[in-house]
């Protein structure tokens, strides 16, 4: 969590320098435009005192007049200034305070005044592209203590964070002005940082820069405000961003709705190809399943054969082992030509077997191998199921995504279309709802119903109660609304305490009749009050727009607390 500055002690000068703009009647700096930028004061017994200011800039003129009218008093005062910038803005800033007549040259060799290139600097400290606290208390502290010798009151500059800021890295920007806070528990200065403002363009920045405005003791806004010399102006300016930023709410929502349904769109997409890469997985898994299966089988019939074989051998074995046993005995008798033979079909049935025992050799080698190539298939199968279970896990998590994405769509949808104090629609939504029961009335033939609502006396109820009370009675309105129509009835907030309904298939008598009773719930609610309403049917001719003009005109002649003229009514 960000730690803000710590505030000024009670008592302490803020008046002894004032970032001035240039006088148009001499060569110094004049308090009569820009923003004070304090100097301190210490008070006896305080021994650390510090003052954390920004500002932020839209033009590089507003940021060197700023800086100047911030030292140049600290230095004409004998106090020092310490400056960490660029070195383009260096030179500018040292150019603007020759002008303002500050003598840099002596203010450098009495030790006043050190600047220190941003960059550089920066790097002294900044570790894995984070601030380290050991090295910035080392850079920093030395370049105070060597400034402030003496005695002196320090000023310093620095836009070593909006370096950071620019090069996105908004976590070490706020670490940095951390270090700052913390530095001045053990160092007296006064510090102002400085941020362009076109680096807070878009909308992901507005948490970072509430932080940043946290942390520092004063925020000194754009040119475009802090220029401006009159009061009334400035609260004239507020008071129009305020209506932009409320004018543009909806639209922001809007857009947000639009990319919030792309993305969970997006993500149902990449959900279905996930789950199709899944099932090619799986079915991969499966062939190899079978290749296995099949090279398993391969392997047993090899095994068959080889036990085959060896059985044969074992035969032409024992039939070689008979034929030797007989040519021996042969051998023994007196007739050895009659003898030569069995030795003969022995050596024979002998070199069978050996023959019979390598091919049993080679087909168990080959159904080991098949029994290898099984193992390996069934791996590779094993790989595909999990690989295919992993997609599906992919393919869930996106379209958890997506209906988060949906959800998150879904409520920036109500929130641009809806009026965040009574529920109803806004006018924008509300008209493109009255197109489609219009569109549908005249698929149907059924009737259709406008009411033009008008709260009686809202002025008068926040003059009494305050605006609370006057949104307390809108909201009453609504509520009593919804009590009387239909669930499925169009209400619409058309102007500040305007309402316009629209009820399919209700005729003129039957609208009349609920919506009479709106006054009767109202009177019975905590804080009582009433509406005026004007009816008008829908006609063949009739536009949105024009419906509900005629709607208005029959409030408009009930108002004037007379009945209807015959123009007023002609086409209910």
């Amino acid at each position: 969590m960000a730690r803000k500055a710590p505030p000024l002690p009670e008592g302490a000068d803020r008046s002894a320098a004032t970032p001035g703009r240039r006088s148009s009647t001499d060569g110094g700096w004049s308090r009569t435009a820009g923003v004070d930028v304090p100097s301190l004061t210490p008070e006896p017994g305080w021994t650390a005192q510090h003052d954390h200011l920004v500002e932020f800039y839209e033009t590089e003129s507003f940021l060197v007049d700023t800086v100047c009218g911030f030292l140049a008093p600290a230095l004409a005062a004998g106090d020092a200034a310490i400056v960490v910038a660029t070195p383009v803005h260096q030179d500018m800033f040292e150019t603007a305070l020759g002008r303002a007549g500050i003598d840099l040259d002596a203010a450098r060799t009495e030790g006043r005044y050190l600047r220190f290139d941003a960059t550089t600097l920066l790097a002294r400290f900044m570790v894995d592209g984070e601030p380290d606290p050991i090295r910035f208390r080392d850079a920093i502290g030395a370049a105070l203590d060597r400034a402030g010798e003496g005695g002196r009151r320090v000023h310093v500059y620095g836009e070593m964070v909006a370096l950071l800021w620019e090069d996105g890295n908004a976590a070490s920007t706020l670490s940095l002005e951390d270090l700052w806070n913390d530095l001045a528990v053990t160092h007296r200065f006064t510090l102002l940082c400085a941020y362009p403002m076109r680096a807070f363009h878009d909308e992901s920045s507005t948490a970072a820069f509430k932080q940043i405005c946290d942390q520092h003791t004063m925020v000194i806004p754009s040119e475009s405000y802090s220029l401006l010399a009159d009061p009334a102006e400035r609260s004239r300016l507020v008071a129009q961003l305020q209506q932009q930023a409320i004018a543009l709410r909806p639209e922001v929502l809007r857009l947000r709705a639009q990319v919030g349904g792309h993305a969970g769109d997006r993500r149902d997409r990449a959900g279905e190809r996930r789950d199709q890469a899944g099932g090619h997985r799986d079915e991969a898994g499966a062939r190899r399943d079978r290749a296995g299966r099949q090279r398993d089988e391969a392997g047993e019939h090899r095994d068959q054969e080889a036990e085959r074989r060896d059985t044969a051998a074992e035969r032409r074995d024992d039939e070689a082992e008979r034929r030797d046993v007989a040519a021996e005995r042969s051998e023994a008798s007196a007739n050895t030509r009659a003898a030569a033979d069995p030795p003969t079909r022995s050596a024979l049935a002998r070199r069978e077997a050996a023959s019979d025992r390598r091919q049993a050799s080679q087909d168990r080698r080959a159904g080991a191998t098949e029994r290898v190539h099984a193992e390996y298939d069934r791996g590779t199968a094993l790989a595909d199921r999990g690989a295919g279970a992993s997609e599906r896990t992919h393919a869930e998590l996106d379209r958890d995504t997506a209906l988060s994405d949906r959800g998150a769509s879904a409520r920036d949808r109500e929130h641009s279309s809806h009026d965040h104090l009574t529920g109803a629609y806004q006018r924008g939504a509300g008209f493109v709802e009255l197109e489609r029961e219009i569109a549908r009335a005249r698929r149907t033939g059924a009737p259709l119903v406008v009411a033009f609502i008008d709260v009686d006396g809202l002025k008068a109820i926040n003059d009494a109660g305050g605006h609370a009370a006057g949104d307390r009675m809108l909201v009453a309105v609504v509520n009593c609304i919804r009590a009387t129509l239909r669930s499925y009835d169009l209400i619409m907030r058309y102007g500040g305490d305007e309402f316009v309904c629209a009820a399919g298939g209700l005729d003129m008598a039957e609208g009349t009749k609920r919506l009479t009773l709106v006054n009767h719930a109202l009177a019975r609610v905590p804080e009582p009050g009433s509406v005026t309403v004007g009816l008008a049917e829908l006609q063949a001719d009739d536009s949105p727009e024009g419906l509900v003009a005629r709607a208005d005109a029959e409030l408009y002649c009930l108002r004037r607390h007379r009945p209807p003229t015959p123009s007023c009514r002609s086409r209910h």
